[in-house]
């Protein structure tokens, strides 16, 4: 095994091979944009500005997780082997669509750990045992994580896009404007004292405003293609006189349900579900007033309406009125027995 790390490593470091890779994933782009498959939630990959070096990181990555089979092929040129690697790799990638294997927040944490590391903007504090946070400044003190209530005083700043999806977060120069945006306010919070903001909660506050959704089944996959396919063909004709898939209308209720944290499946179940006061609510998730819920249900309510903004027979300019009727019967029983608190 010493022997094969030690070959593929030195290929890995070659020149020529950084060059054959910087190739490799430009062609590797294309042709993942081009049939729809994507490595992150909203295609972040494919979209950002430094995209190529991330598809050529991600593929060195598979390289290394996969260097029994590929060593051989890699290690003794010729073109076969690129033509092989491309194909495995994409190949990954529709597999990891497949299988659902993708977190957007988990993705975020990356993403943004990897953007304010290289910042000369930002520092970046870890220690034994805790989770990563940020400041602007060296001279910051640590502070406790960040409550709900906490959470809806900070203001998102608007970019003009609506809604606001993964691929623009995901850029560096947003991340860093909104990381900028989210400290000072949080420091503002403490009466002007620089403090390390915690990276989950960060995260978590972007997750709130960003249109995330798992990624659907490449158009290209053997296995199906889209069912939609031609509704999408089909202008002609009123929303409530054609045909709607009860079976795709009730996996789209469990993929949003998949979603939401904890507490928005709660909090969108007892409010829009069991149809409760805001006072019963509140008491119900342990919150002191009403605004402790609305925090968590406006965040469902935007993650609702950009997963249905482009939806057959569930998006505002293409409703059929019996689709969204079982979207919305699926989605309240799957959360009536799967939020935290019910």
């Amino acid at each position: 095994m010493e022997l094969i790390m030690d070959r593929l490593g030195r290929w890995l470091e070659a020149p020529e091979s950084l060059t054959q890779l910087t190739r490799l994933a430009r062609s590797v782009r294309a042709e993942m944009a081009a049939r729809s498959i994507g490595l992150s939630p909203g295609d972040p990959f494919l979209f950002s500005d430094d995209g190529l070096a991330e598809i050529r990181s991600e593929m060195v990555l598979f390289i290394l997780e996969k260097r029994t089979k590929l060593e051989k092929i890699l290690v003794s040129g010729g073109p076969n082997g690129y033509r092989y690697l491309k194909s495995a790799f994409i190949n990954h990638c529709i597999d990891k669509q497949r299988s659902g294997n993708t977190d957007p927040q988990r993705y975020l944490c990356r993403r943004a750990t990897e953007v304010l590391r290289k910042s000369d903007r930002f520092c970046i504090f870890t220690g034994n045992g805790r989770k990563t946070a940020f400041a602007m400044t060296p001279r910051s003190r640590p502070a406790p994580p960040l409550t709900a209530e906490d959470m809806a005083e900070i203001e998102f700043p608007w970019f003009g896009e609506t809604p606001l999806v993964m691929r623009h977060v995901a850029r560096a120069a947003q991340l860093t404007v909104l990381a900028e945006s989210f400290w000072k306010q949080v420091c503002r919070m403490w009466g002007g004292q620089a403090i390390r903001v915690d990276l989950r909660d960060f995260v978590s506050w972007l997750i709130c405003h960003v249109a995330v959704e798992k990624p659907m089944r490449a158009a290209s996959d053997r296995s199906g293609l889209r069912k939609t396919e031609a509704f999408f063909s089909d202008t002609g004709g009123d929303a409530g006189e054609i045909y709607f898939d009860a079976a795709l209308v009730n996996q789209w209720a469990e993929a949003f349900s998949d979603l939401l944290t904890g507490p928005e499946k709660t909090a969108f179940y007892l409010r829009h579900g069991a149809q409760l006061p805001w006072q019963r609510i509140a008491r119900m998730m342990g919150y002191k007033g009403c605004s402790g819920p609305k925090y968590p249900l406006d965040c469902a309510g935007r993650k609702l309406k950009a997963f249905l903004a482009d939806r057959p027979w569930l998006s505002p300019g293409d409703l059929h009125p019996e689709a969204f009727s079982l979207f919305c019967e699926t989605l309240f029983a799957i959360l009536r027995t799967s939020g935290p608190m019910l």
